[in-house]
């Protein structure tokens, strides 16, 4: 009656210096399994006219921050697969919803740390790009919420009447959803250089 998709990771490092069998590995455990779960219970939801899905994506689906792109780009294809599959399967009356979540209390953060594109030394090209990276995931951590919070989000999608498209937790998350929204992109590159501590031309070799 109810599939949820939260199994997940994110593969940190610069797009350029990711290897593929890692930012592959990163769309399989993030993407495409949650595909494949979602094919395997179609069938049966359709032949009893009901069923929910509920996808757990991140704010990281709807904007792309630096050494986390491979991530961001499994999330944003987590999304667009659930806004196409909610119309596809709605005639069968099947509920597809998306839950959002910023920084939530778990091993995500520890979990980056020990894969192999968070390995860097100062003859990196990236280099500048980790001097200041223990202070920015302290910062977002201190925006986090706590995992119980989001299991009432993915309860509340999984019970509800008429469950919304999307479910965003925490005020990061709904910030960040909001200027994405408003804001042209430009600024929204300037806010995230800063907050991330993405280093200018002089600091590059």
């Amino acid at each position: 009656d109810i599939l949820v998709n939260n199994a997940g990771y994110g593969e940190p490092g610069p797009v350029e210096t990711v290897a593929p069998d890692d930012y592959r590995r990163q769309f399989e455990v993030n993407f495409f399994a949650p595909a494949e779960l979602i094919r395997a219970v179609l069938p049966i939801m359709r032949r009893q006219r009901s069923g929910r899905i509920v996808n757990v994506s991140s704010v990281a689906g709807r904007f792309g921050y630096p050494l986390f792109g491979w991530y961001c780009a499994s999330k944003h294809a987590l999304e667009a697969l659930s806004d196409a599959l909610r119309m596809e399967v709605r005639p069968w009356g099947i509920d597809v919803a998306l839950i959002e979540p910023g920084p939530v209390e778990t091993e995500f953060f520890e979990v980056a740390k020990e894969r192999p594109g968070a390995e860097h030394d100062d003859a990196h090209p990236y280099a500048p790009f980790f001097e200041h990276i223990d202070e920015v995931e302290a910062e977002i951590r201190k925006q986090g919420t706590t995992a119980d919070k989001i299991a009432q989000q993915i309860l509340a999608a999984c019970t509800a009447r008429r469950p919304r498209d999307r479910y965003v937790s925490t005020f990061m998350a709904k910030s960040t959803i909001w200027a994405v929204k408003l804001m042209p992109r430009r600024w929204l590159d300037r806010i995230a250089a800063r907050q991330f501590r993405v280093p200018g031309p002089e600091q590059v070799r």
